[in-house]
């Protein structure tokens, strides 16, 4: 039987050989044994480290979300108090004032989770509905700042809360500028209502032509919105009286 020839590529390792090498490695370990053992024991701290890192992230996490949804049922709760259907209704707010304490406990607690940044945005939203304006600004804000990107999907929503801040204050300029970045910055589920905000700030400024541009682009975009009807009565007022100035302006 003819013998089978080895590749090339493999090298035979002699047996003394071998032998040496292993010779020479317990040989290295034994002279270091020091720094063998304080480079093996930071690897085992560090994951260890990273381990217990995770663990207790996914468990601020897990703990953090489960007080954001119970402050969650709270803030969209009817205004009768739980426990009876003949109840007579909570005082004006009370849930948003009961939803705006939870909000705020899970920011403070959990700054960094995802349910403790978005709960910043709620808590402008509670503030808001109990007309605390300033309050509202500087949690839809610190919401901004601390997303970036993360929570695109809520961002657009933020801007539009803090346009109505503006807008309750008659800082409608300073409206306009957070409706258009609404506008800019959303998909057409987030940023629907931006054209008719827009509307609503160019009127109040007297800026006829541009309210009557923002109340035509709602309807051509949303005609089956159950806002539609409120933009048609914008184009009735703001529009007629625009196209017939244009019609009497006279030609050089």
């Amino acid at each position: 039987m003819p013998k089978r020839k080895l590749a090339k590529e493999i090298e035979i390792i002699e047996p003394g050989k071998l032998l040496s090498q292993w010779r020479q490695l317990q040989h290295f370990i034994e002279q270091n044994i020091r720094q063998v053992a304080a480079v093996g024991l930071i690897i085992v701290v560090l994951a260890g480290g990273i381990g217990f890192w995770k663990y207790t992230k996914a468990q601020a996490e897990e703990e953090s979300y489960a007080l954001f949804f119970t402050a969650m049922n709270r803030y969209n709760s009817s205004d009768k108090p739980a426990g009876s259907k003949d109840a007579a209704p909570v005082a004006t707010g009370e849930n948003s004032r009961q939803a705006l304490e939870e909000f705020k406990k899970i920011t403070a607690q959990y700054p960094d989770t995802s349910a403790g940044k978005t709960a910043l945005f709620y808590a402008g939203a509670c503030s808001y509905d109990l007309k605390k304006d300033e309050d509202a600004l500087s949690l839809y804000q610190e919401f901004l700042k601390k997303t970036g990107g993360e929570q695109n999907y809520l961002r657009p929503a933020a801007y539009e809360g803090i346009g109505y801040v503006y807008e309750r204050k008659g800082d409608f300029k300073q409206a306009i500028e957070w409706f258009e970045k609404q506008k800019s910055d959303a998909s057409d589920s987030l940023n629907m209502m931006a054209p008719l905000n827009l509307a609503r700030c160019y009127a109040a400024l007297g800026e006829r032509e541009k309210a009557c541009t923002s109340y035509k682009e709602f309807t051509e975009k949303y005609p089956s919105s159950s806002f539609a009807e409120a933009a048609k009565t914008g184009i009735s007022e703001f529009c007629a009286s625009t196209e017939q100035a244009a019609v009497q302006k006279p030609s050089k």
